[in-house]
């Protein structure tokens, strides 16, 4: 294949060290030379793509808006950078700017943000660019328990007595 050169460390002992760790990740198929310059922004819009095969139609749809608005928006941090760089702070600071400058959003949504973010990462991981999934690191915010609300009896008879009076299709 291709040559690669590199230089690392800072004295004989470092490099040899670096060099058997570049070693078995060869042997083992998880060596990528092009990994460290790989961006985050690139891997994503090509994930995304390649999610259109693999998805329903609406499901593809959202995964692509909250990708465009949310992942990539490089205000949130995540979109200028290498995907080598991206550990366990990067994420906990995109979190904290997602929070921040989209307040509206619900925690179901910003963890549904999360959750994309570490299926991106997780295929980066698969394909050999990173050696850990940041996303899998930082914790989920808690969800709103909604109590449901249930009709009385005599609301209910309302809502019959409503329907039977205007129109008997609804009524049966």
């Amino acid at each position: 294949g291709k040559r690669h050169v590199e230089v690392s460390g800072t004295n004989k002992k470092e490099a040899e060290r670096k060099l058997r760790h570049v070693l078995n990740q060869i042997e083992s198929g998880q060596y990528r030379p092009d990994g460290k310059k790989k961006m985050f922004k690139e891997y994503a819009e090509e994930w995304v793509e390649q999610k259109k095969a693999d998805l329903k139609h609406n499901t593809w749809i959202t995964y692509k808006g909250q990708t465009k608005r949310y992942l990539l928006d490089p205000d949130l941090g995540l979109a200028n950078r290498k995907l080598a760089t991206i550990d366990r702070p990067a994420v906990m600071n995109f979190k904290t700017k997602l929070m921040k400058n989209h307040s509206h959003l619900s925690n179901r949504t910003i963890n549904a943000t999360l959750i994309l973010l570490g299926s991106i990462l997780q295929s980066a991981l698969m394909d050999g660019f990173i050696t850990v999934n940041a996303a899998r690191l930082v914790k989920k915010l808690p969800l709103e328990h909604r109590e449901m609300e249930i009709l009385t009896t005599e609301e209910i008879r309302k809502v019959l007595d409503t329907a039977k009076k205007s129109d008997w299709d609804l009524y049966v």
